[in-house]
């Protein structure tokens, strides 16, 4: 990962913030998120699904009731080195969640005829471009994703741009010899709560197209800002104030 963050290109996880606001996106750039329990639990499911031998090397479960301000704590803590720790509910999380994409086999055919965690890197409208893939053979691509509720997922996908970011890396990959022209692209989704349900859910076309219409806007956006120099908020100009339609 630390040899991917030093690759210099646009990558999605930058780029979507341009659909929030140019102003958004520059803030975001010099100032890195922190990190959240949400993000750390996302990381871990993606670690133990996708790099299952790398799982316990990376990440440690805190004992239930050890306290890390007493020596006992320390020394723990020492032992587990740089690795991140996960709370027992976490870890609990988190073996759902490859328990039920194990158990679901289409998504476990999907992955273990697949390459996982690829950097890829390609060129688009004159931007050097990378992506880190979850999972990808020339056959298909597929992204990982947890939810709270699968009933709401494509409600999620408009909402954090799911599409978009699948037409990314679709484009991204058959543009680095990864993938087909005509491969399928997938989301694999699986819920962060018992009983763990998971979905293997394919992007048609017109999704697709969709979310491609999307990243092009963005980085279009996102070039006529870095040859201005300006990185205007939501509202630059005056605007009317609508009510909800509720």
């Amino acid at each position: 990962m630390a040899k991917y963050a030093d690759i210099e290109a646009m990558n999605w996880s930058s780029l979507k913030n341009m659909e929030r606001s140019p102003l958004y996106y520059q803030w975001n750039t010099a100032h890195p998120r922190a990190d959240t329990p949400a993000l750390l639990l996302g990381r871990a499911v993606h670690c133990a699904v996708l790099e299952r031998g790398q799982y316990s090397a990376r990440y440690a479960e805190r004992p239930a009731g050890i306290d890390l301000r007493t020596a006992e704590g320390r020394a723990w803590r020492e032992l587990v080195g740089d690795r991140e720790v996960l709370t027992v509910e976490q870890a609990a999380t988190v073996a759902g969640c490859v328990a039920a994409v194990r158990s679901h086999v289409p998504a476990r055919e999907a992955l273990s005829w697949s390459d996982t965690e690829v950097v890829a890197q390609w060129e688009t409208m004159g931007v050097a471009c990378k992506g880190r893939l979850d999972a990808v053979s020339k056959r298909w691509l597929v992204d990982l994703k947890t939810c709270r509720d699968l009933g709401r997922i494509e409600r999620d996908a408009a909402e954090y741009l799911y599409h978009a970011q699948l037409a990314w890396y679709r484009v991204g990959a058959i543009l680095a010899g990864l993938l087909d022209p005509d491969a399928p692209v997938y989301l694999l989704a699986v819920e962060t709560s018992p009983p763990y349900d998971c979905a293997l859910l394919e992007l048609p076309g017109h999704v697709l197209a969709a979310g491609e219409r999307v990243w092009r806007r963005l980085l279009a956006q996102w070039q006529e800002c870095e040859r201005a120099g300006l990185w205007p908020g939501r509202y630059p100009a005056v605007n009317n104030l609508e009510l909800p339609r509720w």
